[in-house]
């Protein structure tokens, strides 16, 4: 199998291995043959412990293969990393190489770059990396302090437009709900309604109660979109908001209530800056819920990584909606983040020359990767057959019958002491089972990002007798849940004593058997105790003297339990993978019902007889479909951005290796002084300091102060010359990353994904660029000219300069 798995990976391919079938071992073997082959090799891991782990259970194989192998984490410094950076192959988190890359691209020394060539990786958990966090971009940044007063002023405004809309929702519902609104203008209402406050408790009973209004209203929204009169549904809103890609956008009348206020979206004034705390503050509070995507710890906010349920104590959201989360939540207003750095892991990946993966769960994004990475997915058999069973979903219709079922559940299986992983969407969920399984007395612990810290132990102890484990999603993946040596004969000992009991009332008992493995044991141990019972397949029956009957689920292996479907079957199958480990038995099954976020979000119209099962099936498969084009849209953005980041990193790299600037310098004299040519002469001598005989011959003047610093500092004026003209690009970079975002933002007054680049945002951007490294060169030279005066003289001309302007 492993095998198998290594000659997928060195070919190129993603290799699909249940969990407990090798991945370790097939990713070594893999870099091995890359190394072999004069490849510097990257093992990339989802966090610091296993690539710790994986680099010291494989270094044996390393060192008969004669390669040296490191290893990188957050403890290391500087000099400690350009050493493991140095090694044949290379163990690392996603997080370290990401930002090593960028720190790498900030250096003003060459000594300061710690990576090589980035010429080959293999991704243990590739999914994760490449489809869940696509869209999160990782992000080098300054601290911009927060304006006085100024999120105050936004979250009053925002809140008097959230204050009046609320009161115009309530007024509809009130029409609606007494059935004062005509019939003809429900449709429209209610498709309003939807934009205006999706999750209304009273909007959603109404469609609840009355699905055909739900199927009207998207039948009258699509026709006016494509219609292009879709901003009739927004008559009477101040804002929209769309819970799917959780955008919130000022309408019309929402434009025009933030103007008599003083705010426009107009760069010049700084009002964009308002404009865009009044969107995230409405964000914030309707969009954005405490304990299920962040929580407050120590006086902060942190994130909470939707798909692994860890807090993320190092990743802030974007825009501006970090700080709009901390006035929400009435906490201390932290500087917000001036980006210096930023890329994506598909856009980093991308650069390796050859790049492939391992995970247990790739094939229900096969088509994905094949289409935006040419990666293809290969299915490894596994070294035993899987014997878990997969039980058909228990749906309910509300959310309080399935958590009430889920709790039974949980009580009938842990009495027969089957250990039991029950896999939650948020910790807020978690949290209120644990409430629940308490009050029955039931000893349980809880996983999720409030106690992370734990997380290794609790899962190495979840497969053993009697335990209980509450978990947010896939915490502890990478840490295989172990069954405890005893467990097999212990809960088989448990159901015989249950079977006992039941013939002793006189009931005929019918144990379902999921496995050929199960039904031998228990068919053992009914023979040992001297029990009569009949073979029928799938179940066996023990004959009781009466006539009732009762019916057991026979399960020895670890039960995983799902709350709730999420949004991608992949993430799904990583839960219910948890057991079955290794040809161990094993069962899943999850728990949805119509209350749950994946069908409000993408259900649709819910009517009929349609079973509940068939409208989730159908919810998911729209989810997966809306997180594919999103992940595509980001990509194409990206696209956009790359050719700026790869024009810079490549010109600053330039900058930095020169042993000698001067070339770089007389290009930057010889530009900037044909375009301050056509600039009034007071004008230059103000900005660069300059008398006005200096200013008749601009390139002899510039070249002469650098020909000063040279004649100054001697060797060292080639190091001063070439910081003061990194810095001078970083800025620029830096407000280009900034006003990319802006251009960005602008987009979202329409409820389309923001990252959906077109011609006319590559125009833009080009113009920003090509301006912005002209600023830098300019300002480099005001900089250069600063350094070679004597300091009298500067502030002669400083003086005189006032003079003037006064």
């Amino acid at each position: 199998v492993q095998i198998l798995g290594a000659i997928t990976v060195i070919d190129g391919c993603i290799a699909e291995m249940k969990t407990g079938e090798g991945k370790t071992l097939v990713a070594a073997m893999s870099a091995c043959v890359w190394a072999i082959r004069g490849m510097r090799t990257y093992v990339v891991t989802i966090n610091d412990y296993l690539a710790r782990r994986d680099a010291e259970w494989m270094k044996p194989l390393f060192e008969v293969c004669s390669l040296s192998v490191g290893c990188v984490t957050s403890q290391l410094s500087r000099f400690e990393r350009r050493r493991e950076y140095s090694r044949d192959v290379i163990y690392c988190s996603n997080h370290e190489l990401a930002f090593d890359y960028l720190r790498d691209n900030l250096a003003f020394s060459t000594h300061e770059i710690v990576q090589k060539e980035l010429e080959a990786a293999i991704i243990d958990e590739i999914d994760t990396v490449l489809i869940d966090e696509a869209q999160t971009p990782l992000i080098i940044a300054g601290i911009e302090e927060p304006r006085s007063g100024e999120m105050s002023r936004a979250k009053w405004i925002a809140s008097e437009m959230m204050r009046v809309q609320s009161e115009r929702v309530k007024k509809a519902l009130d029409e609606i709900e007494s059935g004062e609104m005509e019939d003809g203008d429900l449709a429209p209402a209610i498709a309003r309604l939807r934009r205006a406050d999706p999750s209304n408790p009273r909007l959603l009973k109404v469609l609840a109660e009355r699905p055909e209004l739900s199927r009207m209203s998207s039948l009258l929204e699509s026709r006016l979109r494509i219609e292009g009169r879709g901003e009739t549904l927004e008559e009477g809103l101040l804002y929209g908001l769309d819970e799917r890609t959780r955008s919130a956008w000022l309408t019309a009348e929402g434009d025009e209530f933030v103007a008599a206020h003083g705010v426009r979206f107009d760069r010049l004034s700084g009002g964009w800056r308002l404009y865009r705390n009044i969107v995230q503050l409405i964000r914030a509070f309707k969009l954005f819920r405490r304990d299920v995507d962040y929580i407050v710890r120590d006086g902060r906010v942190v994130v909470v990584d939707e798909f692994t349920g860890r807090t993320a104590p190092d990743k802030r959201f974007e825009g501006g909606l970090h700080p709009a989360l901390e006035c929400k939540e009435n906490l201390p207003i932290r500087p917000d983040q001036r980006i210096s750095a930023r890329i994506t892991y598909p856009a980093l990946f991308k650069l390796f020359g050859r790049l492939a993966g391992l995970t247990g769960t790739a094939s229900p994004n096969a088509e994905e990767f094949h289409r935006l990475y040419g990666l293809k997915v290969v299915k490894i058999p596994t070294n035993r057959p899987v014997i878990r069973a997969q039980l058909p979903d228990a749906t309910f219709k509300t959310e309080s019958e399935k958590l009430r079922s889920v709790v039974e559940e949980i009580e009938r299986f842990h009495r027969l002491g089957v250990p039991i992983l029950v896999g939650t969407r948020s910790i807020e969920t978690s949290e209120r089972i644990s409430r629940m399984l308490k009050e029955r007395g039931l000893n349980h612990a809880v996983l999720n990002a409030k106690n992370h810290a734990a997380e290794a132990q609790i899962v190495k102890h979840a497969g053993e007798p009697y335990r209980i484990t509450v978990a947010t999603n896939m915490a502890g993946r990478g840490t295989d849940i172990k069954l405890h040596p005893n467990l097999f004969e212990l809960v088989t000992d448990n159901y015989i004593e249950e079977i006992k009991e039941a013939i002793e009332e006189g009931c005929t008992v019918k144990v379902e058997i999921f496995s050929e493995f199960e039904g031998e044991k228990l068919k053992k141990r009914l023979s040992e105790e001297g029990i009569p019972f009949s073979d029928e397949g799938d179940l066996i029956v023990v004959r009781g003297s009466g006539g009732e009957e009762r019916r057991i689920r026979f399960h020895l292996g670890l039960y995983v339990i799902g709350t709730e479907r999420h949004q991608a079957r992949r993430i799904d199958d990583q839960l219910a993978g948890r057991s079955g480990r290794q040809g161990d038995p094993g069962v899943s099954r999850f728990f949805t019902s119509l209350e749950d976020e994946l069908v409000r979000l993408y259900g649709g119209n819910i009517g009929g007889d349609e079973e509940i099962s068939r409208i989730i099936f159908k919810a998911q498969r729209a989810a997966e479909e809306a997180g594919f084009a999103a992940r595509r849209a980001e990509m194409r953005y990206d696209g956009v951005i790359a050719p700026y980041r790869e024009r810079f990193y490549s010109m600053r790299r330039r900058i930095l290796t020169a042993e000698d600037i001067s070339p770089e310098i007389t290009r930057i004299i010889e530009g900037c002084s044909e375009l301050l040519l056509g600039e009034p002469r007071e004008k230059v001598m103000g900005e660069f300091l300059m008398t006005l005989d200096e200013t008749k011959d601009l390139k002899a003047t510039f070249w002469g102060r650098w020909e000063e610093i040279r004649r100054r500092y001697d060797e060292a004026a080639d190091d001063i010359g070439r910081r003061l003209l990194l810095e001078s690009y970083d800025r620029a970079w830096s407000e280009f990353l900034a006003l990319a975002d802006e251009v960005a933002l602008s987009r979202m007054i329409q409820p389309v994904d923001i990252f959906h680049p077109d011609a006319d945002l590559i125009l833009r951007l080009s113009g920003i660029f090509d301006d912005l490294i002209r600023c830098a060169e300019m300002e480099f030279l005001r900089e250069l000219s600063l350094s070679a005066m004597p300091h009298h003289r500067r502030v002669v001309i400083d003086l005189n300069s006032e003079r003037r302007q006064g």
